[in-house]
């Protein structure tokens, strides 16, 4: 799960300052007690800080750049217990990153992946990576791609009937929230959201949901809740 910096307040005891500047930080938790949460400052050496959730103190650092010297941007991250997952962008082709995994406290690369094209999102399920696809040029929709993390190798890649906006893990189940487009009668371009319940195994949509426009990012939530936010206004 990433949320916003802020959520911190309350999350450890000494919560790690915001680096400012104008730039959105995220946190990512693991969900596992002892497990760091993981800061991402997208400032200035774009850096990830694993911080102890008890001291506020930070247990190592990684900066991205160090494995990938053409680095322009992290377009996101996720981790298990063990590894640090980034989907880096190079200066030459920011919008189809590849995929880098690192042990973060030996401060090693250990493998990196390239992905299907326009690799958006990335959330570990607890035994695999997923990652989320943008749109491309050429296609109707987007994908969902599920990279087996012990090998590492992607697994199964399934289609999806938009852009992959955000991926809500349960289990052998992945609920995503889709992006797409259509062309209204007065020529306006009209988005369009649905929940997506995919079945990883047999890697097929189990059923598509309509859902009102503006939506952002899904969670997973006790009881088997989903927990949707959209944007303001919408």
């Amino acid at each position: 799960m990433i949320v916003p910096l802020i959520a911190l307040q309350g999350a450890c005891s000494n919560p790690p300052p915001d680096p400012g500047l104008g730039q959105r930080s995220s946190v990512l938790s693991l969900g596992v007690p002892q497990s760091p949460l993981i800061v991402h400052y997208p400032t200035l050496d774009r850096r990830l800080v694993g911080i102890d959730p008890a001291s506020g103190r930070p247990r190592w650092t990684v900066y991205p750049d160090r494995f990938y010297p053409e680095l322009s941007t992290v377009r996101d991250f996720a981790a298990d217990r063990r590894h640090l997952y980034l989907l880096l962008g190079s200066r030459e082709n920011p919008d189809d990153p590849r995929l880098f995994v690192v042990d973060p406290t030996r401060q090693q690369l250990t493998a990196a992946l390239p992905l299907p094209p326009q690799p958006q999102r990335l959330t570990w399920n607890g035994a695999d990576l997923l990652v989320g696809h943008d749109t491309p040029a050429n296609g109707p929709g987007g994908r969902l791609t599920r990279v087996i993390t012990a090998a590492p190798a992607v697994d199964r890649t399934i289609d999806l009937a938009g852009a992959c906006l955000s991926i809500a893990p349960a289990g052998s189940v992945a609920f995503v929230l889709e992006r797409s487009a259509r062309i209204a009668n007065d020529q306006q371009v009209v988005a369009l959201y649905h929940l997506a319940e995919i079945d990883l195994d047999r890697a097929r949509v189990r059923r598509r949901l309509p859902l009102p426009g503006g939506a952002r990012q899904l969670l997973a939530g006790p009881r088997g809740l989903l927990y949707l936010s959209h944007a303001s206004g919408s």
